[in-house]
């Protein structure tokens, strides 16, 4: 195992493929959605083929649902999920991607991106965070990202500041309630009065 990594295959039996969201392989290095076919990948599920449809390829590979990139020397960098996006004027952005460039700030102890609808770009990006100490203004952050060489298509579009992030039964961050939460406040009159910021 290489450190940042998540492994390469057990086996020369092993195939993997990583796609694009038309099922055509992405360029060297490049983000996609990783598929496998081998001995220690199941081939269907039992009298499901609705379900084997959508998570297997004509060629039988299993739609893992996870973005990876694949390295030169075969290791996979996991990015994300295939639902967790945010898919901003044509372009898509992996919220965990992002939210690692958010935690890596020491202004912040806690992330989360989610998408919000908006009729001219599709989506855009919203963060809620707790910061640690002193606010940071949504241009502060994006600057920061800029530094960061982040995609100007990845940049937050708003900042929904939070005392703490709330979580579901399970203890894990509940995005939905988030994007609640953003929605609310970016349609409420009071906007330009709490800490939501819109960027564009």
């Amino acid at each position: 195992m290489v450190e940042h990594t998540q492994g390469r295959p057990l086996c020369a039996a092993d195939e993997l493929r990583v796609v694009d969201a038309d099922g055509h392989p992405v360029a060297p290095g490049a983000e996609g959605e990783l598929l496998t076919r081998g001995p220690y990948t199941i081939n269907g599920y039992f009298r499901a083929e609705h379900d084997n449809q959508l998570c297997f390829d004509p060629d039988g590979f299993y739609r893992s649902g996870d973005l990876v990139r694949l390295r030169e020397d075969g290791y996979l960098v996991v990015t994300g999920r295939v639902k967790d996006v945010i898919c901003r004027a044509g372009e898509t952005v992996s919220a965990q991607e992002l939210e690692e460039q958010l935690l890596r700030h020491p202004g912040i102890g806690s992330a989360a991106a989610v998408p919000l609808p908006d009729p001219a770009l599709g989506e855009i990006a919203c963060a809620a965070v707790v910061f640690v100490g002193a606010p940071i203004t949504l241009a502060e952050l994006n600057g920061y990202l800029d530094e960061r060489g982040v995609a100007v298509h990845a940049r937050l579009d708003m900042l929904l500041p939070l005392a703490s992030l709330p979580t579901t039964a399970v203890g894990k961050i509940d995005k939905k309630a988030i994007a609640r939460q953003a929605r609310t406040r970016r349609h409420s009159p009071a906007n330009h009065e709490s800490c939501l910021e819109t960027y564009h």
